[in-house]
């Protein structure tokens, strides 16, 4: 069974502020794990951005995968 990782890593000019992970099995379980904001950036939002970015990216693989549609990554 495949499983779909996201990481998400917030910075500002290099620096990271935050991280979050999420897995799912890309059909039916999904979760996040190790949110994480720098003590000094917490009470802003981060971390609840974060997630939200991190779960509209899991919803994008699980429709891409199910109906195998595949993007290009132009550099």
């Amino acid at each position: 069974m495949k499983h779909l990782v996201e990481n998400n890593i917030v910075d500002i000019d290099g620096q990271i502020l935050g991280f979050g992970r999420a897995m799912t099995d890309g059909v039916f379980n999904a979760a996040i794990y190790d949110v994480i904001v720098h003590l000094g950036f917490q009470k802003q939002g981060i971390a609840k951005q974060s997630c939200f970015e991190m779960v509209t990216e899991v919803n994008q693989q699980i429709v891409c995968q199910y109906f195998s549609i595949k993007f290009l990554k132009i550099a």
